[in-house]
């Protein structure tokens, strides 16, 4: 890993620890503040601008992302995937299912913490 990916690993460690969020939410945070918002998440990655993710998408975003969402939330990237991909079970996340998903994470008290982490206001 270069020195930037682990900086910013370090610092996303700290800020989650701070602000005592684990699991769900510590992915919603971590992509809110890679991405910029859940919103542009799922834009990034559809990446084929369809409305929906596949699995590989998924996965290989992950890696991009340099997220370890084993350690972050204690799932497996295919087992987020599947949280996800429920209606219909089809192997894709559409944007409505993404924000099903993410709706718990993004309403009340955690709605301002996620536009801090994507720098907002």
């Amino acid at each position: 890993e270069d020195l930037a990916a682990v900086a910013e690993h370090q610092q996303l460690e700290e800020e989650l620890q701070g602000l005592d969020l684990t699991g769900i939410q510590a992915l919603a945070y971590v992509l809110a503040a890679k991405c910029g918002s859940l919103r542009k998440a799922f834009k990034w990655f559809d990446m084929n601008r369809k409305g929906r993710i596949a699995q590989v998408a998924w996965d290989t975003g992950m890696c991009l992302l340099r997220i370890d969402t084993v350690r972050l939330t204690g799932f497996q990237p295919t087992e987020i995937f599947g949280m996800i991909d429920i209606d219909p079970r089809d192997g894709l996340i559409t944007k409505s299912e993404w924000k099903a998903f993410f709706k718990a994470v993004e309403e009340g008290c955690l709605g301002a913490v996620l536009k801090a982490a994507a720098g907002g206001a």
